[in-house]
């Protein structure tokens, strides 16, 4: 069998703009509170976050935790199936989207095992006019009707409000 899951490693990123870290991963031998994640930049500074997780048997429901693998069952160390509840969490670490993040401390704590990581990117900002194509109408100002074929049931944005590219 070929290791499925980290701990206690540094794991190399993109090295590119991303925007945060979602993380699967479960606590094993019990809840793993206060573990600290700690995020690498570019320019040689750090940033750490706090996250408690589940013991992949007794789910905590912490602040930043999802539910994101329900199992019904896992396998013992001598590959009978035990049938109950055994979860795999997903986790969202903040990163600093204006330096470039090249690694991810993981907790020093054996019990706390990722078994995922997702980059997400910050994307290129790209105006793309819809102007040629547009056939519903939902801007319009205070005190001007909005226009027939409006969003929804004849109501509009306010293009005071809207940002300026959608103006």
């Amino acid at each position: 069998l070929a290791p499925a899951g980290v701990s206690n490693q540094t794991i190399q990123l993109v090295n590119g703009p991303i925007t945060s870290l979602t993380i699967l991963a479960t606590a094993v031998n019990g809840n793993q509170a206060g573990q600290t994640f700690t995020i690498g930049y570019s320019d040689g500074s750090t940033s750490s976050y706090t996250q408690s997780l589940s013991d992949w048997h007794t789910p905590q429901s912490y602040p930043g935790e999802t539910i994101a693998v329900p199992m019904t069952s896992r396998i013992t160390p001598t590959g009978a199936v035990q049938s109950g509840v055994f979860d795999i969490y997903a986790y969202r670490i903040p990163v600093d989207g204006t330096r470039f993040a090249t690694t991810l401390k993981l907790p020093v704590n054996r019990n706390v095992v990722v078994l995922a990581i997702n980059e997400t990117m910050a994307p290129d900002i790209a105006y793309n006019s819809l102007a040629s194509t547009a056939n519903v109408y939902g801007l319009t100002t205070e005190g001007h009707p909005a226009p027939s074929a409006g969003l929804a049931h004849g109501y509009a944005y306010d293009s005071k409000l809207a940002p300026t590219p959608l103006t």
